[in-house]
């Protein structure tokens, strides 16, 4: 006899999981797609990219990272920029920075070359490295914040022993999964784990900033996905 064909709702409700196990994925999620993109529960084809300019006739205003199947270390880049400066930041390097006068990008100043963080960003003047790397000791519920920035030029201490400075460090011992990545919202730092949503938020006093926990039932999938 014939195969009975069910229809059944909400296939696109979800759109494409990658972290969970396929195993573990209800109906309406896809655990992988090829030119397919998901909106309003509908799934349908996505852009075809075409080249539109050869950039070598040109000077680029935007970089964005290429993250290859192999070959180089496929953890995601973030950028961010303050004061006519821009940083950039992979987890397996030290950050750099392009200011006015630079010719090239070159490691942050007073920043020790045994650290890395998974996500640079800024808020107000400061910039923030988030989920830091110590030697081989990774503290991923760490905040890091670096001295108070001056237009044109990268801060010059991240020494958080330096009573003089305003660099400092926090590590958020209440938070349950590494942080993934931050954002400013308003007056807030948004830090956002896989589980949980923290707000940072400047003080005013001696202690400069102070975390408060705003959510515990979810956070962000992976870095440069808040906005």
């Amino acid at each position: 006899s014939p195969m009975a064909i069910l229809p059944f709702r909400g296939l696109a409700e979800r759109g494409i999981l990658h972290d969970p196990s396929p195993y573990q994925l209800d109906l309406n999620a896809w655990s992988g797609g090829a030119n397919v993109r998901f909106h309003g529960n509908k799934a349908m084809r996505s852009p075809i990219w075409r080249s539109v300019i050869d950039l070598s006739a040109v000077v680029p205003v935007h970089i964005v990272g290429y993250r290859p199947s192999s070959g180089i270390d496929k953890r995601a880049v973030t950028s961010t920029f303050l004061g006519d400066v821009t940083y950039i930041n992979r987890a397996d390097n030290q950050p750099r920075y392009y200011g006015p006068a630079s010719t090239t990008f070159l490691p942050l100043p007073g920043w020790d070359p045994t650290w890395s963080c998974r996500v640079l960003r800024t808020y107000g003047d400061y910039l923030i490295a988030l989920n830091v790397t110590k030697g081989t000791a990774t503290t991923k519920s760490m905040v890091k914040w670096s001295d108070l920035t001056l237009a044109g030029l990268p801060p010059g201490s991240w020494d958080a022993t330096d009573s003089t400075k305003n660099a400092g460090e926090n590590i958020l011992e209440d938070m349950t999964s590494p942080i993934v990545d931050g954002c400013s919202m308003r007056g807030n730092f948004i830090i956002y784990s896989g589980e949980q949503v923290w707000a940072m938020s400047q003080t005013g006093s001696q202690s400069i900033f102070q975390f408060r926990r705003i959510f515990s039932e979810g956070g962000l999938i992976a870095p440069n996905c808040v906005v």
